[in-house]
């Protein structure tokens, strides 16, 4: 006769205690910037694709609506002040990217701001210029800023 496993109600009550646990703690290092999230993820994605509109290479490959250079030197400086060293000001950041037109504009941003400061645009807003796992947006933070920009025209 084959053995059988006995399953308490109480292994039960156990085993959908650590599932809860598990999934909250996810939810709380995903939170404080430590595991990536669905916006992480895809900012990722974005900061190693050569072909993604947070590229510089993107408007000069396709042309489209731009913004003035002054215009993107300002919006370049507004999100690069929005980041502190306890608090960053995401409206300021959501501000600027209200502004453009375009992915094509979004990548002249990722051009001037990469001019500025010598850093990428989409790794600067992961990780706030900082050290440390929670500097930089949030993976929600992410997951709106990116939501809003791909819904913007090609050009």
């Amino acid at each position: 006769m084959a053995n059988r496993i006995k399953i308490s109600t109480t292994d039960v009550l156990l085993i959908g205690g650590g599932l809860l646990a598990f999934s909250a703690v996810k939810r709380l290092l995903i939170a404080a910037g430590i595991a990536a999230g669905q916006g992480t993820q895809a900012a990722s994605q974005l900061i190693t694709d050569p072909n993604s509109y947070f590229k510089p290479s993107y408007y000069k490959r396709t042309g489209g609506s731009l913004i003035r250079r002054a215009d993107a030197e300002r919006y370049a400086r507004q999100i690069h002040s929005a980041f502190g060293i306890f608090q960053d000001d995401f409206n300021a950041i959501v501000a600027a990217f209200n502004r453009l037109p375009s992915k094509a504009a979004v990548s002249f941003l990722a051009d001037v701001f990469q001019q500025i400061y010598k850093e990428d645009l989409l790794t600067f807003l992961t990780n706030g210029g900082g050290l440390l796992p929670w500097d930089g947006l949030s993976d929600n933070q992410l997951k709106q800023l990116l939501a809003f920009t791909n819904k913007l025209p090609n050009k």
